[in-house]
């Protein structure tokens, strides 16, 4: 059975909550990555704002258009991955910004190892 996770939040100022989806698990990749889905209510009509893939999704202090700003992050492998960030323009969700990061190992050990 497909599972996915729905949640109401409340992305705009004013008005009714949107819907954010995240899955369904069969279409999520080896990295983890998933659909993420944004729907809102627009004129009377439940819309789909943003259609991205990702891990994660981040509901930003900032604000543009009267929504929050939505960010992503997508694993590419264990050690790189990329994040999205998401502008309210018009009537939906653009893409504003990306960036790609490679993790680097800084230090290792036990956590709280006083060394």
């Amino acid at each position: 059975m497909a599972t996915a996770h729905v949640k109401l939040v409340e992305l705009a100022v004013a008005g009714p909550k949107q819907i954010v989806v995240f899955g369904p698990e069969p279409l999520c990749g080896g990295t983890g990555n998933c659909p993420i889905l944004v729907f809102a209510w627009i004129q009377g009509r439940l819309r789909l704002v943003l259609d991205s893939f990702g891990s994660t999704v981040f509901i930003r202090r900032s604000m543009t258009g009267g929504f929050h700003d939505v960010a992503t992050y997508t694993n590419s492998s264990a050690d790189s991955g990329g994040f999205g960030v998401y502008h309210w323009i018009g009537a939906a969700y653009r893409q504003f910004w990306c960036v790609s990061v490679q993790h680097m190992v800084i230090s290792q050990g036990k956590c709280g190892d006083a060394r």
